[in-house]
């Protein structure tokens, strides 16, 4: 086999300025943003929404500090139009994730053996439509408004799945966590965006409807944009180099056989799989702690204004993409570079995801009613949550890379119980007599989770590929039928519809 770094070095002479899997991965970027757009923006927007009789006298309960922040002259002090108590807002802000565990695993089948391109696409199309119905069905029922966030958990549930499966056909071996991390800090993007424009748009003329209607336009039209430009693989992509789509074909380390019978049963009783997906739900409990209950927890205690409290929230995101992706290349370079190995590379940065994020909380609950000096160690406490972006980001990969939708849809379906366990958590450590006490205590359950997660993956965990994920055949295999039909129909060199195996 040829040397990679003069492989790598040639490919780059002959291929062009423009690298079309990134291209591919901006696409995944910009939609992963908006889903996450549609995801949060209720976090943000229900303070403006909802206020029970019960929160008018808030004030007046032990626990409650002040931030020092007055809302600006001129800001309209809007009226919430609904009277939801805190149970039902807590239970509102969960139902997402009753839906979203339901699709993970279905997504990951019908990613591996339909079309990645329409099952990533119009988990995107299909939320962006109930996002914009968002503004009547609340209106009309709270019941109705639960049903229509657990359908929106249902459709988004299809896209992470889907995007592992998308990486694993599109990302060399070598980029595989870069490319990875790359995707998901979308999420991050697009929570960074949402959460002060939430903010505004509620605390406008315009109201809280309009913080549903703009990503969900927006996602529609990003739907129109991924039809046109995505394909599921490089060997069908109209617009992409020969020599891009050689060098990824065989340096992809996968032969990709969709006939290929998945093997649940292995999968599901594989420790490594388990070691990912309770690493996920671990990880996940802090994750959502932050994604949709710090802005109650600012407004609760803080009294932070809506557009503050999302600035500062938005901003906890900008730190943790950057520290995502930051964590994924260096990954990707201390594996390349053998100064470890790939599974104390996971370990590393995964461990440190953990310990370094619950002792950030537990300061928290030292700190009283010092606002600043909270916001300060939350900052830290979100940036080091996503130093998992070296970690478990790309585990799916690394054990069954040509399973990855697979094994990434049954690591997320648990990994999201985490989801609920966060909301749960908050609503269950309530202190109506104490507040501050009763978010203390469920950020220290969250800490011990963590420190927890640390020590099992530290022993437990693996990053090597498993036995049971490698093909049974090195023979060359073709792509499916709508594949081949897709292919036909483009003027591509025939010798591109094969899915070549491994090449070691």
């Amino acid at each position: 086999m040829v040397d990679q770094s003069v492989e790598e070095r040639v490919f780059k002479t002959r291929a062009g300025f423009i690298k079309h899997r990134y291209v591919i991965c901006m696409l995944v970027f910009t939609g992963l943003a908006l889903v996450y757009a549609m995801r949060v923006n209720l976090g943000v927007a229900i303070i403006s929404m909802a206020r029970s009789s019960a929160d008018a006298n808030k004030t007046s309960l032990n626990g409650v500090c002040s931030s020092g922040i007055s809302p600006k002259n001129g800001t309209p002090v809007v009226q919430p139009e609904f009277d939801w108590d805190s149970s039902q807002r807590d239970f509102l802000l969960g139902a997402f994730f009753y839906g979203y565990i339901s699709t993970q695993i279905p997504g990951g089948i019908m990613a591996a053996k339909l079309s990645i391109k329409w099952v990533f696409g119009y988990g995107v199309f299909l939320t962006s439509l109930l996002t914009i119905a968002t503004h009547f069905v609340a209106r009309w029922s709270l019941t109705g408004f639960v049903v229509l966030r657990i359908l929106e958990g249902i459709t988004e549930g299809v896209t992470f799945p889907s995007l592992y499966c998308l990486v694993a056909r599109w990302a060399p071996e070598s980029e595989r966590t870069t490319m990875t991390t790359l995707c998901v800090i979308g999420t991050n993007i697009g929570t960074v965006i949402t959460m002060p424009i939430t903010a505004a748009l509620a605390s406008s003329s315009l109201g809280w409807p309009s913080s549903f209607y703009l990503p969900g336009a927006a996602g529609v039209l990003w739907s129109l944009v991924w039809y046109i430009c995505a394909t599921s693989q490089p060997e069908n992509h109209r617009w992409i180099s020969d020599e891009e789509r050689e060098y990824i074909i065989k340096n992809r380390g996968t032969s990709h056989n969709r006939s290929r019978k998945i093997p649940w049963l292995s999968i599901l009783t594989s420790r490594p799989v388990w070691m990912f997906a309770i690493a996920r739900m671990i990880g996940s409990i802090t994750f959502y702690m932050f994604l949709t209950e710090m802005p109650s927890f600012v407004d609760e205690i803080f009294g932070v204004p809506a557009i503050d409290n999302g600035v500062l929230n938005g901003f906890f995101y900008v730190l943790y993409a950057t520290s995502s992706f930051g964590s994924g290349i260096l990954s990707d370079y201390l594996i390349r570079r053998n100064f470890m190995s790939r599974s104390n590379v996971r370990k590393l940065f995964e461990c440190s995801s953990f310990v370094s994020s619950g002792a950030m909380l537990l300061i928290v609950t030292q700190l009283g009613c010092s606002y600043t000096a909270v916001a300060v160690v939350l900052c830290f406490a979100c940036s080091f949550v996503a130093l998992n972006g070296g970690g478990d980001a790309g585990l799916a990969l690394d054990l069954a890379p040509e399973l990855a939708g697979s094994v990434m849809g049954f690591g997320n379906m648990v990994g999201n119980v985490g989801a609920i366990i966060a909301t749960q958590l908050v609503s269950i450590s309530r202190n109506p007599e104490n507040a501050h006490a009763g978010w203390n205590l469920a950020f220290i359950i969250t800490a011990l989770a963590s420190f927890f997660g640390a020590i099992l993956f530290a022993f437990l965990g693996t990053a090597e590929e498993q036995p049971w994920a490698k093909e049974e055949s090195d023979e060359v295999h073709f792509v499916d039928e709508a594949a081949e039909e897709e292919i036909s129909n483009m003027s591509i060199p025939k010798r591109y519809s094969i899915q070549y195996a491994t090449i070691q």
